[in-house]
């Protein structure tokens, strides 16, 4: 099974256009950003150093879930990787500043990946909800926070929306599958003498 599993990632990487090399691109840049808006930060060092940590690990968290998730539907690693996240972007959006609110987006877009569609949105509400509280919290304008939401609520319902269409498209596929045996069966039939 691991050959075929490496065979595959092998043939992933072989067929990329230059679309998905873009598309490629821009998603690392959404993974340095975390980091690079830590580092750049200016504040006492103990708490600088300890918001590049969290952000280093709050973007860990990001690759190592968007990796596995495909293959790990409904397991727990996915959900205690969302939940990692969560935890990080209020402890960065509470200890170091509001300005962190933005984190809430990334973790709206993974609730939207392993979270099943019947529970996503709610899911994807409570996350903005969170946000709001926290960035109030830390003193961030309403507006601040209400951009915060925004974008959450934004994200995370494209990305809910995106696994719906995926999981349908999947169970389409399953069908056609079990129908062709059934079909190729019935003409191979119908044209024997």
């Amino acid at each position: 099974m691991s050959a075929f599993r490496s065979r595959m990632h092998e043939e992933r990487w072989h067929t990329l256009g230059r679309g998905r090399i873009i598309g490629l691109l821009v998603w690392l840049g959404f993974i340095v950003v975390p980091v690079v808006d830590a580092i750049t930060n200016n504040g006492p060092a103990s708490e600088h150093y300890l918001a590049i940590a969290g952000a280093s690990l709050f973007s860990a968290a990001y690759v190592w879930l968007v990796i596995i998730w495909l293959d790990e539907r409904g397991a727990w690693r996915p959900l205690a990787l969302t939940a990692l996240m969560l935890a990080l972007a209020i402890a960065l959006t509470l200890a170091d500043r509001s300005s962190w609110g933005f984190l809430f987006s990334y973790v709206a877009a993974c609730i939207g990946l392993v979270i099943p569609s019947r529970h996503g949105l709610q899911a994807v509400i409570g996350c903005a909800a969170v946000a709001v509280i926290c960035t109030l919290i830390d003193r961030a304008g309403g507006g601040a926070a209400a951009g915060y939401a925004a974008s959450t609520v934004g994200v995370g319902l494209l990305l809910v929306l995106m696994r719906d269409l995926q999981v349908r498209n999947q169970e389409l596929t399953d069908a056609r599958a079990e129908l062709a045996p059934e079909r190729g069966g019935g003409r191979a039939r119908a044209l024997r003498p």
